[in-house]
């Protein structure tokens, strides 16, 4: 059972990434790493097609959505912000530089992406 379950009614390709982040953590720490990465991704872009709040910056990159000042009002709590730049970093460090993750900054990960999710 996952942990994302509630997810997957109303978003179920979110559910589906997080859920493959989630099982993948200590078997293939580094490609749940990037599934919790994309899975973020997908949360975020639905919540600017969505959230009339949110104004979509210029060259919307992962980042510049993370870091925009709507993004930061809606989303309310520096930790989460700090948590999701977390999961960003390693994702692409794991993405574009073959870095090593440790099955504890995995399972981290995990607790971040469900943190935000929820």
């Amino acid at each position: 059972m996952s942990n994302f379950l509630f997810l997957q009614t109303q978003w179920p390709d979110i559910f589906e990434t997080a859920q493959e982040a989630e099982m993948q953590v200590y078997r293939f720490t580094k490609s749940s790493t990037l599934m919790c990465r994309a899975a973020m991704e997908q949360m975020i872009k639905w919540m600017y097609d969505n959230d009339g709040d949110l104004q979509l910056p210029e060259g919307p990159t992962l980042e510049a959505m993370m870091y925009h000042p709507s993004f930061k009002v809606v989303v309310h709590l520096e930790s989460i912000i700090n948590e999701l730049t977390v999961i960003r970093k390693q994702g692409n460090a794991v993405a574009h530089k073959n870095k090593r993750i440790s099955p504890a900054d995995g399972v981290a990960n995990i607790k971040y992406l469900f943190r935000f999710a929820s």
